[in-house]
């Protein structure tokens, strides 16, 4: 049995072609294990309930940065990028 059914009758009803998981704690949501954002963003995960799946920067993560916000917002504006090429 599921341990996040809502989520996953949602993501069912709507049927995306891509989702995007923004920060740890989405991704976790989506793909049912903790996801090191650092590590693994932009890149397609293994999950069932789309076609593409990705996580990237959680956009509050990127304004609370004080040393990287430029490159943070760089990667994270790369990565929404690269699912919207990957769809059109």
């Amino acid at each position: 049995m599921s341990r996040r059914p809502c989520l996953e009758a949602e993501i069912a009803a709507l049927n995306p072609k891509a989702i995007v998981a923004l920060g740890a704690t989405a991704a976790r949501a989506v793909v049912g294990r903790s996801v090191a954002i650092t590590r693994e963003r932009g890149q397609p995960l293994d999950c069932d309930l789309a076609p593409l799946v990705v996580a990237t920067f959680h956009p509050s993560a990127v304004l609370r940065a004080q040393d990287c916000r430029e490159e943070m917002q760089a990667e994270l504006t790369a990565d929404l990028r690269a699912v919207a090429g990957h769809l059109s």
